[in-house]
């Protein structure tokens, strides 16, 4: 038997899964902590702020001038697909979590720029950035969504 054509393909398949797998996984789907959100977000004016609001997953408070997606009122795919695909898009949601997942879908979507917060509003509020009552946020709509102020 011979060895290398033996080892050749082996080898192969695990070059092609090392490039799949390292491509599978958008960097910005990992998120960022709340001061490297918040820095990029101030220094990008044509920026999408999304509030990732998780019915089971009640919260008070959120960021300055972010937008509400009601999981289970809005499906993120529907929501996002009139969205500019070149426009930067940050999300949050409590903890983290559900942003996170819905980065991973606007990545598979063909979003250039998307950024989780990386430990939601809890991290944000431990990080003593500001805060707004989810109450005067408004509604996400994608016909309506407008840049952060």
């Amino acid at each position: 038997m011979n060895v290398k054509a033996t080892l050749f393909p082996v080898f192969g398949l695990f070059v092609l899964f090392g490039l799949y797998a390292g491509c599978a996984k958008s960097p910005q789907a990992e998120g960022l902590a709340p001061q490297a959100f918040q820095a990029q977000l101030a220094g990008n004016p044509n920026a999408l702020l999304v509030d990732i609001y998780l019915k089971d997953k009640p919260r008070q408070v959120g960021l300055p001038n972010a937008q509400v997606l009601k999981l289970g009122e809005q499906k993120p795919r529907a929501a996002f697909t009139d969205v500019d695909h070149a426009r930067a898009v940050y999300l949050y949601c409590g903890d983290g979590q559900g942003s996170g997942q819905i980065a991973k879908i606007l990545d598979d979507m063909g979003f250039a720029e998307v950024y989780s917060l990386k430990g939601g509003v809890k991290a944000w509020k431990e990080a003593g950035l500001p805060l707004q009552p989810v109450s005067e946020l408004p509604t996400f709509q994608a016909a309506t969504a407008s840049a952060v102020p």
